[in-house]
């Protein structure tokens, strides 16, 4: 049951400006249709015409207001801490995100190893200078990210070279 109207005629079945909870902050009910939802999802709202920020500027709430009910937000915050306070002893003494750098870099040596080289300085020299393999090669072969190999380059001694600039011989070797 609708319990006002927009100027446009349009029915409103939660008071404008504030977010009606039921089932004890489980769910909340969608102004446009009076249905009783987790969260206001997107999927939701285009049924409606609609996205998140038209949805709060048409019913008068703040740009910010999360469209998920209390509750869920709660369930989920504490999912959250929870699977923050379970990996403690992964993030124990290393710096932020230098697990996964030495992973890669690990991965990175195998990959060169298992290609006949001892070293990724060895490898890189071989395949841009000595067979003038591009950047864009050794990075697929290394499946090393385009910020990363430049560095790798850089604290091997490999002098990079523009592409048809002096010293590039392009994929000649692969």
């Amino acid at each position: 049951m609708p319990v006002a109207r927009l100027p446009d005629g349009s029915p409103v079945f939660a008071p404008p400006g504030v977010l009606v909870v039921a089932d004890g902050g489980r769910r909340m009910v969608c102004h446009a249709c009076g249905d009783l939802l987790t969260h206001i999802s997107p999927a939701h709202l285009r049924r409606h015409g609609m996205d998140g920020q038209s949805y709060r500027r048409r019913y008068g709430l703040p740009s910010r207001r999360s469209l998920a009910a209390p509750g869920l937000r709660s369930a989920r915050a504490e999912e959250g801490r929870r699977r923050y306070t379970g990996n403690a002893d992964l993030r124990a003494g290393l710096e932020h995100g230098q697990r996964r750098t030495d992973r890669l870099a690990e991965q990175r040596l195998a990959r060169v190893r298992a290609l006949g080289f001892i070293t990724v300085d060895e490898y890189l020299r071989q395949r841009y200078v000595e067979e003038g393999w591009s950047v864009h090669l050794i990075g697929a072969e290394l499946r090393t990210g385009r910020r990363v190999l430049p560095r790798l380059m850089d604290a091997a001694g490999v002098r990079r070279s523009r592409p048809g600039g002096p010293g590039h011989r392009g994929a000649t070797g692969r």
